[in-house]
């Protein structure tokens, strides 16, 4: 496994030689499973890579071990959101982990659990239906069949939210994942 992951890193590196704004990242899953990402950044000038960097090494400062799902792209996001202005990224950040903290968000793939889903289902149809050409998931919202009644008859606002908050963790560490596998991405 080793011997491919570094065949993977060593080809990678010989086609990017020169090229600017491109992330490599080494995830590691467990001891003996390394999971290679690849993919451009965007147009990031030197300052705003130089944000990225610092926002990065803060985050390793105060919240340790960098988090697996948190690549560059997701962490640039929030760059953007506050045009690289650190002091207001980091706010920003520290809101949403503290977000994540109280809804409980980090164990939810594990714990949660949401058997109303059926009957919530037939008054908002919503969900993701296969790939695309290039293996991006397709996420359909009938938002116009919506029975606001229908969906507070079989559960609360409060339930219904938390499993938005679900479908997007679902998304990012279940369907994200196996589309990058099935692809090869």
């Amino acid at each position: 496994m080793n011997q491919i992951c570094s065949q993977k890193k060593s080809l990678l590196s010989q086609n990017l030689a020169g090229k600017s704004h491109f992330a490599f990242q080494i995830c590691v899953w467990d001891e003996s499973n390394l999971v290679f990402s690849f993919s451009q950044l965007g147009d990031l000038n030197e300052y705003q890579d130089d944000i990225l960097n610092k926002f990065k090494e803060w985050y390793a400062q105060n919240h340790g071990r960098l988090n697996p799902w948190f690549t560059d792209q997701y962490l640039l996001r929030f760059c953007r959101a506050r045009k690289f202005d650190l002091d207001k990224i980091i706010l920003m950040f520290d809101n949403f982990m503290k977000m994540r903290a109280e809804l409980g968000i980090d164990g939810m793939l594990e714990t949660y659990e949401y058997p109303e889903a059926a009957e919530v289902a037939k008054h908002y149809p919503r969900g993701y239906y296969g790939v695309d050409k290039i293996g991006r998931p397709i996420y359909i919202d009938c938002s116009g069949r919506l029975s606001v009644t229908g969906v507070l008859q079989n559960t609360t606002e409060e339930r219904f939210w938390m499993d938005m908050y679900m479908s997007y963790e679902r998304l990012l560490k279940l369907q994200f994942l196996s589309c990058s596998v099935l692809y090869d991405r």
